[in-house]
C-alpha cells in the first residue's frame, strides 16, 4: 500500500516550514505519510501535476499574500486552481476565500458571537466620522485583507493617523478598542471541530498589538468551557467543517468576545503545545482515509 502524499502550502521565507508546521510535518510521518513543502507561487508544482499527486493539499505559511492587490488576486487564481485539481483541500476553497476577507466575521451575528463594534469604511480617511459616530475616543483601524499585524494600528480621536498606513485597497474596518487586551489574548485552536488547545498571546510592555512581529509572550492555558463552547459553535456557520480553525479572543467581564477566525493558514503553536502536532496528524488523516 502506497503512502499517503501531503503537500503543505508555504511562501518562499517559509519553504524549509515554520518549526511549528516541521513538528506536524513529523508527526505525518510517524503516522506513515510523505510530506512536502511547496511554495504558492513557484509554478513548477503546478506544472509537475503537484495537485493531483497529493492525497492533501494543505495551507499551512502562505504568510505573503496580501501585500498588493495583485498579489491578493495572484492568491485567489491559486487557491481556485487547487479547487479543481486536487482530491482534498483544507480548509475547502470556500472556507478559505471566507477567511480572506475579515469582513466576513459579520456572518457570526446570528449565531450569537460576542464580538467587538466593526465599521467597515472605504478608506482610512473615512474613520474620523466612526469615531464620532460611535463615540470613542480611540479604535482599532486595519484593512480588510490582512494578516500578521500587517497595516493594524491604533487610531485616536483629534489626532493624524500613523504614518505606517500602508496604501491597501479598502475595504477598511475600524473597531471597538478593547483595553482587557493588555491581559492577553486567548487563542483557542480546533481540529475537526473538537477543541485541542489554548494559547494566551500577552502584548509586550507599550505594545496592545499581540501578533509575532511584536514579540508578545506566549504560553498554554487551560481551556474553559465557555471558550470551548463558543469556539465551537463559531465553526457551526460552516457546512463543511474546517480541518483546523483558530478562534482569537479575549474575555470581558467572563464573556468569551471574538476578535477574529482564523481559517487560511494560522499559526498553531505546536511549539507550545507538541503533542497537538500528533492531534492535528491525526484529524487530517481521518479526512482522507
Amino acid at each position: 500500500m502506497s503512502k499517503k502524499l501531503v503537500s503543505l502550502i508555504t511562501d518562499n521565507e517559509h519553504k524549509d516550514l515554520t518549526v511549528s508546521d516541521q513538528l506536524y510535518a513529523d508527526a505525518l510521518r510517524k503516522a506513515g505519510c510523505d510530506v512536502e513543502a511547496v511554495v504558492w507561487d513557484d509554478p513548477s508544482w503546478l506544472q509537475n501535476d503537484g495537485p493531483e499527486r497529493a492525497d492533501a493539499v494543505i495551507f499551512r505559511s502562505a504568510w505573503d499574500t496580501w501585500q498588493s492587490e495583485a498579489r491578493h488576486q495572484k492568491y485567489l487564481d491559486f487557491i481556485e486552481t487547487l479547487d479543481t485539481r486536487t482530491r482534498h483541500l483544507f480548509n475547502s476553497a470556500d472556507t478559505v476565500r471566507w477567511g480572506l476577507t475579515k469582513t466576513g466575521m459579520a456572518d457570526l451575528t446570528p449565531l450569537g458571537i460576542d464580538m467587538p463594534v466593526t465599521v467597515s469604511v472605504p478608506t482610512p480617511a473615512a474613520a474620523d466620522s466612526v469615531l464620532a459616530e460611535q463615540g470613542w475616543s480611540r479604535a482599532v483601524l486595519k484593512p480588510a485583507v490582512g494578516a500578521s499585524g500587517y497595516g493594524v494600528t491604533l487610531i485616536e480621536k483629534g489626532k493624524p493617523a500613523a504614518p505606517e498606513i500602508p496604501p491597501t485597497p479598502g475595504p477598511w474596518l475600524v473597531q471597538e478598542f478593547l483595553p482587557e487586551i493588555k491581559n492577553g489574548e486567548l487563542n483557542v485552536v480546533l481540529f475537526n471541530g473538537q477543541v485541542s488547545h489554548m494559547v494566551r498571546k500577552t502584548p509586550a510592555q507599550g505594545e496592545w498589538r499581540s501578533n509575532w512581529a511584536f514579540k508578545p509572550t506566549w504560553g498554554t492555558e487551560p481551556i474553559e468551557s465557555v471558550a470551548a463552547e463558543t469556539a465551537q459553535r463559531a465553526l457551526s456557520f460552516f457546512a463543511d467543517t474546517p480541518l483546523y480553525a483558530r478562534v482569537d479572543r479575549v474575555m470581558i467581564d467572563g464573556r468569551f468576545v471574538v476578535l477574529e477566525l482564523e481559517l487560511v493558514d494560522p499559526s498553531l503553536f505546536f511549539v507550545f503545545e507538541p503533542d497537538a502536532a500528533s492531534r492535528f496528524a491525526a484529524a487530517t488523516l481521518e479526512r482522507i482515509a
